[in-house]
């Protein structure tokens, strides 16, 4: 059969024509198996021979078959695609509960790895940034929050927390109260500013009791905290570092610890302290640590005191121009009472000194003008005792005064201005210095030693 002709549809005649199986159409003419000499037939109708036509049944039952092994196919093709394309949603469904399940673990750490701060590094508990000291546990870098109370934790992942970084409540102006948790016994650091500098509106803190290990209150750790009425520092605590309450102007009443040890230069300085006993075992007022605290009106300082104030600096209890009452207890160690101690305590009435304190700064009580009377007690250690420059200088109501035979030296206007009437310059006593009784008006008599080297 040539090639464009359906098959059934011709027919070849003897002659090499062709004729049509369907009557009156004329599909074409095949000229090449004809020569020149091959006259062609008229083309005429013949009858389609007749064949034996498949059956009905059979004919549709392979179409079904050709059908169904199609559609057997198609489906086979289809469930395929589907197969993959569910595979490929699976994989991506996976890949996304794969990131779902990283992006989780950046926002909610578990217990064995907390979030982390991209600026500073420190780890994240709630409101708190922290670090960890492998000997010592905890450490509280920075407060976040913003709660009028906070209770610091007293550990984070079963590790204590035991200090509180300098800074890290500073200048939050929405804190009013605070809990301190015993465990902590380092309260600051060294060369930071304070933990709750400036917190002006802070009024109540709560330091948990309870604590073993030596504590220490560094450098401003409440400096300006204006509106804390009270405090009571917890036992352990041995140090109250240099403005620890520096301008507290409402703090009136504080409790001191037992083992404390060291007050730090101007600790206390520009509070509303009343009355203040300092506890034994405190060993060192350093300078300007009550300066200015001018509600005070008394104060008890223990024998266990080795030196009050410094050398160069503003008076331990200058400026206290409300205190009439000091007590000094006596003790074994050599003490001294350094320059301007109690520099214009205008309202202190007298003053008797142990004779383990062998030294009086200059100007230790310069313009105490209610003093009455001074004594001044004998050294029991074998060493001398000397009153320097300027120390009771201005003291306008000085009647009586009582030296001791271990005294060695008086300073330049050590009494001047003042209104002794008689004094007694004991034997020991080496030099007496120009001005030493200078413009002492009412002073009608002068006893002098046979060990006096130098006068005037």
């Amino acid at each position: 059969m040539r090639k464009g002709f359906s098959k059934g549809a011709i027919a070849w005649t003897l002659a090499g024509g062709l004729i049509l199986s369907n009557p009156g159409t004329l599909q074409c003419v095949n000229a090449q198996t004809m020569s020149d000499d091959v006259n062609i037939v008229a083309l005429q109708t013949v009858p389609e021979e007749k064949t034996e036509p498949e059956s009905e049944s059979t004919t549709e039952n392979v179409t079904e078959e050709i059908q169904a092994s199609t559609t057997q196919e198609e489906l086979s093709e289809e469930e395929t695609t589907e197969e993959t394309t569910t595979k490929e949603v699976t994989t991506e469904e996976t890949t996304s509960e794969e990131c779902t399940t990283e992006e989780a673990t950046d926002e909610l750490p578990t217990e064995e790895e907390d979030s982390i701060d991209s600026e500073t590094g420190d780890m994240i508990y709630g409101d708190f940034q922290y670090n960890i000291d492998k000997n010592n546990g905890i450490y509280i870098t920075k407060y976040t929050g913003s709660s009028a109370s906070v209770t610091i934790p007293d550990s984070i992942a079963d590790s204590p927390v035991y200090k509180i970084n300098g800074g890290a409540f500073a200048d939050n102006t929405i804190l009013r109260s605070v809990t301190i948790p015993a465990t902590v016994y380092e309260l600051g650091s060294k060369y930071d500013s304070g933990v709750f500098n400036n917190c002006i509106n802070l009024q109540t803190v709560i330091f948990q009791t309870g604590g073993t290990k030596p504590a220490n209150m560094y450098a401003e750790a409440f400096k300006g905290c204006k509106s804390i009425g009270s405090i009571s520092i917890p036992d352990n605590y041995e140090k109250i570092e240099e403005n620890a309450f520096y301008d507290c102007v409402y703090l009136s009443s504080v409790k001191l610890p037992k083992k404390l040890r060291i007050i730090g230069g101007s600790a206390f300085r520009n509070t509303a302290i009343k009355t203040l006993v300092i506890p034994e075992q405190v060993q060192s007022i350093r300078e300007g640590a009550f300066c200015n605290c001018k509600k005070l009106t008394s104060v008890t300082i223990p024998s266990s005191v080795t030196q009050i104030g410094d050398t160069y600096s503003t008076g331990a209890f200058e400026n206290c121009t409300a205190l009439a009452k000091v007590t000094i207890k006596s003790g074994q160690a050599n003490s001294v009472i350094t320059n301007y101690t109690f520099k214009n305590c205008w309202r202190l009435e007298s003053i008797s000194i142990p004779g383990n304190y062998v030294e009086i700064g200059k100007e230790a009580f310069y313009g105490c003008k209610s003093l009455t009377s001074m004594s001044l007690g004998a050294n029991t250690n074998g060493k001398t005792q000397c009153i320097a420059d300027n120390a009771f200088k201005d003291c306008v109501s000085l009647k009586t005064i009582s030296l001791p035979k271990t005294l060695q030296d008086i300073g330049y206007d050590a009494f001047r201005n003042s209104i002794v009437t008689a004094v007694v310059i004991p034997e020991g006593v080496k030099t007496l210095a120009p001005g030493a009784f200078y413009n002492c008006t009412s002073l009608k008599t002068v006893s002098l030693p046979k060990t006096l080297k130098s006068i005037g």
